[in-house]
């Protein structure tokens, strides 16, 4: 691991051409929203939200799978 500062990392990804609107929003992304204050406060808003506690994600994951709905059927042709 290196760091690296976040004007580096944005002239880097103008070097490697990445669209600029990419660029904007890793920038955004980075300076608005995950160096907000308070984003290391864990908070209780999801519950809020669903009216009930958040799933573990391994719950999550055993609960969707059961439903077939990342094993889609292929047609068969006959």
């Amino acid at each position: 691991f290196s760091p690296i500062s976040l004007p580096a990392y944005l002239q880097m990804l103008e070097q490697l051409q990445v669209p600029a609107d990419y660029i904007w929003l890793i920038g955004y992304l980075f300076k608005e929203v995950l160096a907000a204050e308070g984003n290391h406060l864990v908070t209780h808003d999801i519950e809020k939200v669903l009216g009930r506690k958040a799933k573990d994600f391994s719950e999550y994951v055993r609960d969707t799978a059961a439903t077939g709905v990342w094993t889609p059927r292929v047609a068969e042709t006959t």
